[in-house]
């Protein structure tokens, strides 16, 4: 005998009406799942880099976002764009800290002077800056 199964658009329909009355379960759940998660993620490291590597050799990557720009734009637009304002007030203290060496790293720099438009020593002014960056993210 067949296992009777309700249709998929059955049990989307019954999960999108009841999973946003589990908020409380959600946030209680991620609240005291940091050290878990983190112990996950330190136990996977070495067995990342083969995985990615084994994916791009399979193509799975790029079969899995074929023909998707449709659907990335449409759920950006539609899930992202009301969560935006949120989510930058609640990054502020963080991108602040994430700046800060930015924008230590670029006061610290002495530039030579500004050359009329389109003079190589412009460039130098932006590669001095690039460079100073690049440095302080690598960590030298």
């Amino acid at each position: 005998m067949a296992i009777r199964v309700p249709t998929a658009t059955d049990v989307a329909a019954k999960w999108s009406s009841i999973t946003p009355g589990r908020a409380a379960d959600y946030t209680k759940g991620v609240q005291s799942s940091g050290s878990a998660w983190q112990q996950g993620v330190d136990a996977a490291g070495p067995n990342y880099g083969a995985s990615v590597q084994q994916a791009i050799a399979d193509g799975r990557w790029q079969r899995g976002v074929a023909g998707r720009g449709g659907f990335y734009s449409t759920q950006a637009a539609v899930i992202g764009a009301p969560r935006w304002s949120t989510g930058v007030v609640a990054a502020k203290d963080r991108y602040g800290a994430s700046m800060g060496p930015v924008l230590s790293t670029i006061g610290g720099l002495t530039l030579p002077p500004r050359q009329p438009a389109g003079s190589p020593g412009n460039m130098e002014r932006s590669r001095i800056v690039g460079e100073a960056l690049h440095l302080m993210k690598i960590g030298t």
